[in-house]
Parts: C-alpha cells; sequence; structure tokens
C-alpha cells in the first residue's frame, strides 16, 4: 500500500479510523495472513515488571471505543491485570506499513457474552480451555493430552458443547490513547496521537463502564 499521510486538519473521529484500519487489515490479509486481528498484549503486575504476549481481537466497539479478547483469568495475564487492570496493545500489518498502539483501562466481558463465545468455539478448542491451567506448570505433555482427551469424550454426550469453565472468560480494553503509524520507505512515518479521559461509570451505571471526554489530537514526529 503507498505511503498515506493524515491530513491537515486530522480526522475528528479516531475510532472509526481505526475500524477502517481494521476492516482493511481483515480484506487485504485475511487469506494469507492467517491472523490480522492478532494483537501484542502487554499488563504490568504489582512488580511492576511488564509483560507482553500475542492474543486475537475477537471484537471492536466503534461506539464505545472498545476491544475484546477472551483468555484464562488464572493466567499471568489475568492475575496481572487483577493487580493492575490497565493494558497496553500494539497491532502492527506489515505488508500494509501499518502500526496502531493502544493503551487503557480493563475490565470483564459480561458472562453471558462469554458464554456465548465459548459455545461458538471448535470442540477441539473447548476441550483444550477445559484442560489447560493456562501458564501454570504441568508433569508432562502425557498429562495434558490425557486430560484433553477426557473432555473431547465428555463432548460426545455434551450435544457438541461444554460449559465454559468459570476461570475463562473475556476482557475490555477501554481506548484511552490511541496512536496510528504509517510508514514511508524513506522513514519520515506519519504518527498521529489521540487521547482522552475515561472516568468510571455513575453508580447508577453498568460496572465495568467507563465514561470519556471528547479526544485531544497531536501530529508526533517519527
Amino acid at each position: 500500500m503507498s505511503f498515506q499521510p493524515f491530513p491537515d486538519p486530522p480526522p475528528e473521529r479516531p475510532l472509526e479510523v481505526l475500524d477502517q484500519w481494521l476492516s482493511e487489515a481483515i480484506d487485504s490479509l485475511g487469506s494469507d495472513h492467517r491472523n490480522p486481528t492478532a494483537m501484542t498484549l502487554a499488563t504490568c503486575g504489582a512488580d511492576q515488571v511488564p509483560d507482553a504476549r500475542i492474543v486475537l481481537c475477537r471484537g471492536f466497539d466503534a461506539t464505545r471505543g472498545v476491544l475484546t479478547y477472551f483468555t484464562d483469568r488464572s493466567s499471568a495475564k489475568g492475575r496481572q491485570l487483577q493487580e493492575n487492570p490497565r493494558a497496553a496493545v500494539v497491532f502492527y500489518w506489515e505488508p500494509l506499513y501499518r502500526q496502531v498502539r493502544i493503551v487503557g483501562p480493563t475490565s470483564f466481558v459480561p458472562d453471558s457474552v462469554s458464554d456465548t463465545y465459548f459455545a461458538s468455539r471448535m470442540p477441539g478448542a473447548q476441550a483444550s480451555a477445559l484442560s489447560s491451567f493456562q501458564s501454570q506448570t504441568v508433569a508432562s505433555r502425557a498429562e495434558l493430552e490425557e486430560r484433553h482427551a477426557k473432555h473431547m469424550r465428555a463432548l460426545q454426550h455434551a450435544e457438541g458443547s461444554l460449559p465454559r469453565p468459570e476461570r475463562w472468560g473475556g476482557y475490555h480494553i477501554w481506548i484511552e490513547r490511541l496512536e496510528f503509524w504509517t510508514g514511508r520507505t524513506d522513514r519520515l512515518h506519519d504518527r498521529m496521537l489521540y487521547e482522552r479521559s475515561l472516568e468510571p461509570a455513575s453508580p447508577s451505571g453498568s460496572p465495568g463502564e467507563f465514561e470519556a471526554s471528547g479526544w485531544r489530537v497531536t501530529r508526533l514526529q517519527p
């Protein structure tokens, strides 16, 4: 894709730009890039040691500015988010020469949404979630395979779906800081930074919801 810098003045609705970039990544990379919604998720617990890994973005609400992913909440990243419920995310699409950086607070996805998504997963993936206590030690690969085989047998009597384990569910990442990067071969890239303030919703609002201010925008040097 040819270099396309942001215009002056820049777009006023950055969430619409992110929605467009995600759609273009899926449309243009989906056939040969198996996970165009893969994102690097960075978390940091009470020990203040940053930790990062790749997860898959399973939803983007362009109205509220919320990314969604699912995982074992007893995992290392789940424990870190319990201690410090903030996260940073990076999308990078090399063929498009684009990057997006995101920072913001996190909250649990409602159980009903996690239930629906878990039921939509492949049977083997459901069995894997039940078999694996993510990030914890295991005596041998054989032990893990045996647990998985047990849950696969249970699937035969469960009408094609297993119950979601309580420790497994989704997270929302609320976008508080959003930076777009589009690259140019001579390294004179273009960067746009959008920031807003997020405050917990009023007591009458839903738990884990935030109220947002308007966006502040700054063009950064590459």
